[in-house]
Parts: C-alpha cells; sequence; structure tokens
C-alpha cells in the first residue's frame, strides 16, 4: 500500500503518515529500509520522532563475522558437534555470511555424528557459487592446473 505519493513533499507527507498511523490496523507492518552507506537518519526530524512515538521499532543492523562466528559456534556447542578449531575457522571461511545457509548446512554436520576436521568441512560443506569463480580464477591466472580442477570438481 502506497500511502505517500512519491510526488508529495514536505509537512505533507508527515501529517498522511500520522493519520494512517493512528488509524491503522494493529496488525499492519511498516517497513523502511536505508542504505546505511548512502544515507542517514535524521533523528532530530518529525517523521524519525512521530515513527518513534507511534510504532514498535525494530532496527536490523547487517551481519558482522564475529555475530556470524559466534552464532555459529553456539550452533555447534548445543547440537555437541566435536569441531577442532583449525576445521572451525575453515568452516567459516566456507560459508558465506548468511544464517539461513548456515542452518541447512549444520544439518548436514549434525547428521554426520563424528568428529569434524577440514577434510570432512570440504566434503560436506558447499561452496558458494561466488567463492568458486573466484578460487577457479585464481587458480587459472596462477597457471595451477591442479588447483583448478579442484575446484572445478568440488
Amino acid at each position: 500500500m502506497n500511502i505517500v505519493p512519491k510526488k508529495e513533499q514536505g509537512d505533507n507527507i508527515i501529517e498522511r503518515l500520522d493519520s494512517y498511523l493512528k488509524d491503522s490496523s494493529f496488525f499492519s507492518s511498516l517497513i523502511f529500509m536505508l542504505d546505511e552507506k548512502e544515507e542517514t537518519v535524521d533523528k532530530k526530524g518529525k517523521l524519525y520522532k512521530l515513527l518513534i512515538k507511534e510504532c514498535q521499532n525494530h532496527e536490523v543492523k547487517d551481519l558482522t563475522e564475529e555475530d556470524f562466528r559466534r552464532e555459529v559456534k553456539k550452533d555447534i556447542e548445543s547440537l555437541g558437534i566435536q569441531i577442532d578449531n583449525k576445521a572451525f575457522n575453515f568452516l567459516i571461511d566456507r560459508l558465506p555470511l548468511d544464517l539461513a545457509n548456515w542452518k541447512n548446512e549444520m544439518q548436514k554436520l549434525a547428521l554426520y555424528n563424528q568428529p569434524i576436521h577440514m577434510d570432512e568441512i570440504r566434503h560436506l560443506i558447499t561452496r558458494t557459487l561466488e567463492d568458486n569463480t573466484f578460487a577457479l580464477s585464481d587458480a587459472v591466472m596462477r597457471k595451477d592446473l591442479k588447483k583448478a580442477m579442484e575446484v572445478w570438481n568440488d
């Protein structure tokens, strides 16, 4: 539902949004997305103050590698998966920063039911297409045929 046409500017937008928020259903969801690299939020502005006053607010930030590492470690421990530090670091390097993908890959590790080492990670955890493309290009540029064939077969 577009409650504010793009062509409208200024206080009229805020007034219409205020009116909408006061009469909206309890199950309505209003999502604002902001590219932090390009824009910032004016926390002193009318719109921000209105949203803070009238709505439940949830700020979602990008997942950092440290947060991802912590989440993976917690999941591994909760499932009782035995993994050495070297294999854990290799696992983190092999996975994209994506919790949904990790939850799928985690199931494979949980089913393995033996201590996990680097070879098991290499065989059980799917590399992303981007990783494969980069690794293949790198091997070709270095004229490393053996590595290029490994990546191709991976």
